[in-house]
């Protein structure tokens, strides 16, 4: 091969590799944007999502876990401003997760395109920012209000 040949095949890899590490780029780095209803939050999507849905969710997650819940006004306003929401194409919770970057919680909630669960999704943020402890298998929850707060949006959600 030429001198010539070897520039060519060269730049074409060198292309290649760029339009790849554009691609890679977008896949990995978050665009967090900035929307508020009840409170300002951050979210990015795999696939495009009707904002308004999102943000109409998030006002009816935080009314039911401030009328319901064990946290008041302030302790939620605190906890949810610093609150980045990623709405995954999936549905699993496993597969959501997957989609994640390491380092991205505790302030990421992850929730798939339906949004059904976002208010548990909240109210775990909640229990960390907030309490200091996560309660993973969900034992004080009944107690709490949490159970009925999430039964309510999950009722009451924008579809």
């Amino acid at each position: 091969m030429s001198w010539l040949g070897i520039v060519i095949c060269s730049a074409v890899l060198a292309v290649v590799i760029w339009e790849g590490a554009k691609h890679l780029r977008y896949r990995t780095r978050r665009r967090w944007k900035t929307v508020g209803g009840a409170f300002p939050f951050m979210y990015d999507s795999t696939d495009p999502i009707d904002e308004d849905k999102l943000i109409s969710n998030v006002d009816m997650a935080y009314a039911s876990l401030l009328t319901q819940g064990p946290w008041n006004r302030r302790q939620l306003w605190a906890a949810f401003t610093r609150a980045r929401i990623f709405v995954a194409t999936h549905e699993a919770w496993d597969q959501v997760v997957c989609t994640m970057k390491t380092g991205e919680t505790p302030t990421v909630i992850a929730v798939g395109k339906s949004m059904s669960s976002l208010c548990h999704e909240m109210a775990h943020l909640a229990e960390a920012l907030i309490d200091g402890a996560v309660d993973l298998q969900h034992l004080g929850w009944a107690r709490r209000g949490i159970a009925g707060a999430t039964g309510t949006y999950e009722r009451t959600r924008r579809l």
